[in-house]
């Protein structure tokens, strides 16, 4: 069933906590595999959501989480979805980079395309080269 038009963030993490850790310790997958859209969020102009940044990034943490708990931490977390291209693609996908890799970023940084106070050149995703 899919969730109301103009969920709230506070809405959406809360439709993902009650079904997805309950169903992930059902089955005890050994990998498990997550999408991380960037399309949920509120700047999307197709999916009709209220999900904001940090509510996309507390779902990634349960992710994390869950993999860590119920799959010895085998996790592939995909990106994919997200019509926001330059104000909400990357600051997810830098979110979920640095929650795979462990490595913290400041949201700052990470909109400024700054890291470890270096300035890195913008890169353009592979899939719209």
């Amino acid at each position: 069933m899919p969730l109301p038009s103009r969920t709230t963030a506070d809405g959406w993490v809360r439709a993902i906590r009650a079904t997805v850790p309950a169903l992930v310790r059902a089955v005890r997958p050994t990998l498990l595999v997550t999408q991380h859209g960037a399309d949920t969020h509120r700047l999307d102009p197709l999916a009709d959501l209220s999900v904001s940044l940090e509510a996309q990034r507390e779902v990634m943490l349960l992710m994390r989480e869950l993999a860590d708990e119920v799959c010895e931490g085998r996790w592939l977390a995909l990106g994919g979805g997200g019509y926001a291209v330059i104000d909400v693609v990357p600051r997810s996908w830098a979110h979920l980079i640095a929650i795979v890799t462990g490595e913290a970023i400041e949201a700052e940084a990470a909109a400024a395309g700054v890291h470890r106070g270096r300035r890195r050149r913008p890169r353009v995703p592979w899939a719209l080269a």
